[in-house]
């Protein structure tokens, strides 16, 4: 019994003691065995060693995805002022149509205040003339003390009666008959016929309105010359002389002018370019009866007022009425060929 617990003490490891001391020690034991682990499990457990390995070996880097090889990269977006390459830009044409609505909007304010700008000139125009300061061309204002533009007789000063710095009753003597601004002589229907108004015009009706406008124009020139011959004369004599030779020619060019023929025209504006060419015709003989009439006032100005003077020049003087007929006229004949 002793021998038999003796031998089962023996064969119990000591404390402390390395299995080979227990090996030798006593009885051979038994291998001890190993638990079976599972193949699956045991594959799981080496490749978590491995990556635990490789994480330890390069420390502060993380495992970056790999990417599939079979993703194409992303194209390059550019961005500009103008526009965007992106595949994700849906403007249409919204941009296009606030621009288009953005100019429009420019285009009609300008217009708006060009039109405004242009009725205040008009409005102060009209104001300064109610005022009696003439606008002019060319020339100082009155308010200057100098002629208005138009013809001063070569005496360089004002009328001193009428156009809004005199009085216009004022009465008309020999000295001072020839100091006014006569307008009248100073332009003519020449002026205002523009070679392009002939364009494609009918070939009488050109000629006619040819005629009609160099007649006035060098009896405007001539009549010039006298006036002002007639006020720089040092005698009675010479300025009398030279105001006879104005009345003639003013009656003469009236003649010329009413013995002008009306041009057979055609079309069917005809009608119109008769009547407008009549009229032009009429007003030219007018407005040199009206200048004939200022010589006879230059001549006798005893008992004459400034203001008969300025009513008969501003009569004489509406070249521009006279070549808007005749404008029109050839207007009318290149449409109704």
């Amino acid at each position: 019994m002793e021998d038999e617990r003796k031998d089962e003490f023996s064969q119990q490891p000591v404390p402390g003691q390395a299995p080979e001391q227990q090996a030798n020690s006593g009885s051979p034991k038994p291998e001890p065995q190993m638990p079976q682990v599972p193949a699956g499990a045991h594959a799981a457990q080496q490749g978590a060693r491995q990556q635990a390995s490789q994480q330890a070996q390069t420390p502060g880097q993380t495992a970056q995805p790999q990417q599939s090889a079979d993703l194409a990269p992303a194209p390059q977006v550019i961005e500009s002022a103008s526009a965007t390459t992106s595949p994700d830009n849906r403007s249409g044409a919204a941009p296009y149509l606030i621009v288009v609505a953005v100019l429009a909007l420019a285009l009609i304010s300008s217009l708006a205040f060009t039109g405004l700008l242009a009725s205040v000139a008009s409005d102060i125009e009209d104001e300064i003339r109610d005022q009696g300061l003439e606008l002019n061309y060319g020339g100082q204002n009155q308010l200057g003390g100098n002629s208005d533009g138009y013809l001063d007789n070569g005496l360089g000063a004002g009328n001193g009666y009428t156009n809004g710095y005199g009085s216009s009753n004022a009465d008309l003597t020999a000295d001072n008959v020839l100091d006014f601004d006569y307008r009248c002589f100073d332009e003519s229907v020449n002026d205002y016929v523009f070679a392009s108004d002939y364009a494609g015009s009918q070939a009488p009706v050109a000629d006619f309105v040819r005629q009609l406008a160099k007649i006035d124009g060098d009896a405007t020139t001539a009549a010039q010359s006298h006036l002002r011959a007639a006020a720089s004369a040092t005698d009675d004599a010479t300025r009398a002389s030279e105001l006879q030779q104005l009345a003639q020619l003013c009656s003469d060019t009236q003649a010329s002018v009413r013995g002008l023929a009306l041009p057979a025209a055609t079309g069917t504006r005809a009608e119109d370019i008769h009547g407008e060419l009549e009229e032009a015709r009429e007003d030219t003989a007018e407005r040199w009866e009206d200048m004939a009439k200022i010589v006879a006032i230059m001549q006798s100005p005893s008992g004459h007022k400034a203001s008969e003077l300025d009513d008969l020049d501003s009569e004489a003087s509406d070249v521009t009425s006279i070549a808007i007929d005749l404008s029109n006229a050839l207007g009318d004949s290149a449409a109704s060929r």
